[in-house]
């Protein structure tokens, strides 16, 4: 099994290889082309616009000075340098870089001509085909610039352009115009057929839209077969199907009707007042819309309004429009649920319903602050408690140390931390009372 994979892949590897090359060379000699006729076209945009500037300095002369002497002495301006760089001056725009890189490489090229070959009349043709050689003569392709096929007369039969012509790259072949196919585009492609050929010429013509791919001649007979939505007639050849008048299931939803086309239909949707129709327009219904009703002139609007208690509530009136109506309440009322309430009773009741929440948010604002007023009070007697707590845990400290000096009985008198005081002797009978003190004074 392993033996014959092996086999295989090396059957396969080398087909591989040769399309991904072909591929590869194609791709690369189509760039190349590009390249090539991108040179050509930027030397004949150069040579034609040194052509306009001839033209446009045809007439002038030295500025200022003695234009006699200067003639003269430096030469006429016509072959002058200063004329020749006032046209090399004008002839590429900013952006234009190919342009500039022509002139920067072959600006001496040019200049040979301008003192050599001023009288050439063909600029194009002295510096573009035979010196910079980037372009052909017309009808003529490659780097040594062979005929296209069938000559330059009429290459590719006049039925198709030489791939490459003009310039020094292409392949020479021919791409046919439409309906062409062959070396030469002299051969009719399917969909035409052949109106007449000789020697030189092949004139071919499109079949009739009835027909498939083949045809012998012009018209719905000259079709070998009919496209579908086509019937064939021996008289007249392929003939269009009417499927709007197919007596089977109509081609179109209800709200549509049927248009018949050329080898098809379309269907359209009827007038907004159809619920079904014929034809284009409300004068085309079968049957009206809910809304609507059959008039002379075909659907028409039912106004609602017209019918009596239409809008019951008390203060609404009745408004019709296409295919409906609906009910609003009348000037200077609003619409409240399914009520229409007065407008200046609506806004006074606003007025109080906003007065009251205002007044309600105030009580909470009061009865909040208070709240928070009772809390500070409470937190600053927690904090004093806190403190007194403080107080007492900082003085109960270990006083063992004083208790060392003291004598045996005054300690027992010392009262340890967390001892309750006890309570002094009730003396309040001895106590003096103040109208005692008013009689001894």
């Amino acid at each position: 099994m392993e033996v014959r994979l092996d086999l295989s892949w090396r059957l396969v590897l080398p087909v591989i290889i040769g399309i991904m090359l072909l591929l590869s060379s194609c791709d690369g000699g189509k760039k190349e082309n590009e390249a090539i006729k991108k040179k050509c076209d930027t030397c004949r945009t150069v040579t034609k616009g040194f052509k306009e500037g001839m033209e446009r300095t045809a007439r002038s002369m030295y500025e200022g000075g003695d234009a006699d002497w200067e003639e003269k002495k430096l030469g006429s301006y016509a072959t002058s340098e200063m004329r020749f760089i006032e046209v090399t001056e004008s002839l590429c725009e900013s952006k234009e870089h190919d342009c500039h890189n022509l002139l920067e490489k072959e600006e001496e090229l040019l200049e040979q001509w301008w003192k050599e070959h001023l009288e050439t009349p063909d600029l194009f043709q002295w510096f573009c085909i035979d010196n910079y050689k980037v372009c052909c003569p017309e009808n003529t392709y490659g780097p040594d610039c062979e005929e296209c096929p069938y000559g330059v007369e009429r290459p590719c039969k006049g039925a198709g352009k030489c791939m490459g012509a003009g310039t020094r790259g292409g392949s020479g072949k021919c791409k046919c115009n439409a309906g062409y196919k062959g070396d030469l585009c002299d051969i009719c492609k399917d969909g035409y057929y052949q109106v007449m050929k000789n020697e030189t010429h092949t004139t071919c013509k499109a079949c009739h839209k009835a027909c498939t791919a083949l045809c012998t001649g012009g018209g719905p007979k000259g079709c070998k077969k009919c496209k579908v939505g086509w019937l064939w007639d021996d008289e007249t050849g392929c003939q269009d199907v009417d499927e709007c008048v197919v007596e089977a299931k109509p081609p179109c939803d209800i709200d549509e009707f049927c248009e018949n086309t050329q080898g098809s239909h379309k269907c359209v949707a009827c007038h907004g007042a159809c619920d079904s129709c014929l034809g284009e327009g409300k004068d085309k219904c079968v049957k009206c819309k809910k809304g609507y009703e059959m008039k002379e002139d075909g659907c028409g609007d039912t106004d609602e309004c017209e019918q009596e208690n239409i809008c019951e509530e008390e203060h609404m009136e009745c408004h019709n429009v296409p295919g409906s109506h609906y009910c609003d309440c009348e000037d200077g009322y609003d619409r409240v649920g399914n009520e229409c309430v007065d407008k200046a009773l609506f806004q006074a009741n606003n007025e109080t319903d906003q007065a009251s929440e205002e007044s309600s948010e105030n009580l909470e604002s009061t009865t909040v602050e208070e709240g928070e007023v009772g809390a500070s009070s409470g937190d600053q007697q927690a904090v004093l408690t806190d403190g007194a707590k403080t107080d007492e845990k900082e003085t109960n400290f270990d006083n063992s140390e004083f208790r060392e000096d003291l004598p045996k009985e005054k300690d027992d008198e010392i009262l340890k931390a967390g001892q309750e005081i006890p309570n002094p002797s009730d003396d309040s009978e001895n106590m003096p009372t103040p109208q005692s003190l008013r009689e001894e004074l």
